[in-house]
């Protein structure tokens, strides 16, 4: 169908081998070394799961996949029955866990149409990471690659919010507003908030306080790169200026400490922690 066709088109664009005709389980299709394969049709307790995505021998997605016209949004239910249906067989293996009865963390719905924001029941990706009850599903605006799912498996969210918790707060900035601030944000995040504004007034810090912010949930591993935009180049300038004078631990700047890209780098590293760019360089991207 249209929407297969789609479908895989999206998964190979983003990284993985896709062929609902060739790459099922009923064809001896298994994961390979080496090799990152979504393969159709993977046998579960509790039924056969449309795509299990598999980096190697590992195990970390399910996709439900549903007709174009079809909402995506209550799908993800049939993704958390094949988690808890999943067992691993031959040399497949396990991704870690399980948390709680989910076996596979990452879960997907798609009906292989684009993201679409005034339309997001109907948005084509609809994504839950399983590993925390916290955790809400949400429409995506493109598929994750291999890569990403990897590091996200390697992140410990708990780990990192515990890190938070106990880690000394001395270098932030003196004023108290400051302060609660930052740990106002930290407590939003820990709660599972995805958009949080915060708002100071002219003159009060605001990119002190952001930069304080930002180092410790990047040295917490909470995040593991932030996109710092601007809507006009003088303001990046600014900023970037920033990270390189405002000293945090041991009278360090954050550039002293993380690989930071200013406004005109367009490669990032693998050790990038933060990316400074306007809203213009990133469209242009």
């Amino acid at each position: 169908s249209g929407g297969g066709r789609d479908l895989h088109r999206q998964l190979r664009d983003a990284g993985w081998e896709a062929d609902s005709v060739s790459l099922r389980h009923s064809k001896g299709t298994r994961p390979v070394k080496g090799k990152n394969l979504a393969i159709a049709e993977w046998p579960t307790e509790n039924g056969p799961a449309d795509y299990v995505l598999f980096c190697g021998l590992t195990a970390v997605a399910v996709v439900e996949a549903k007709k174009k016209h079809k909402n995506v949004s209550g799908a993800i239910e049939q993704s958390k029955r094949y988690s808890r249906g999943f067992t691993p067989q031959g040399s497949v293996k396990a991704p870690g866990g399980p948390w709680g009865n989910y076996r596979i963390p990452f879960l997907y719905a798609t009906n292989g149409r684009p993201f679409i924001r005034q339309l997001l029941e109907r948005s084509g990706i609809w994504f839950l990471d399983g590993r925390r009850s916290t955790n809400r599903s949400q429409a995506l605006e493109g598929w994750h690659g291999p890569g990403e799912l990897l590091g996200m498996l390697q992140q410990d969210f708990d780990a990192a919010a515990e890190t938070l918790r106990t880690e000394p707060a001395d270098y932030l900035p003196p004023r108290d507003y400051q302060r609660d601030a930052v740990q106002s944000v930290e407590n939003a995040i820990i709660d599972g908030k995805r958009e949080i504004l915060l708002a100071m007034a002219t003159g009060t810090g605001k990119t002190r306080t952001a930069i304080g912010l930002l180092y410790r949930l990047i040295k917490a591993k909470l995040f593991r790169r932030v996109l710092f935009l601007v809507d006009r180049t003088a303001l990046g300038e600014q900023a970037t200026n920033a990270f390189k004078d405002v000293r945090l631990e041991n009278q360090q700047a954050f550039t002293d400490i993380y690989d930071v890209k200013e406004l005109g780098d367009l490669k990032l590293e693998p050790d990038t922690r933060l990316h400074v760019a306007t809203v213009q360089g990133m469209v242009k991207r």
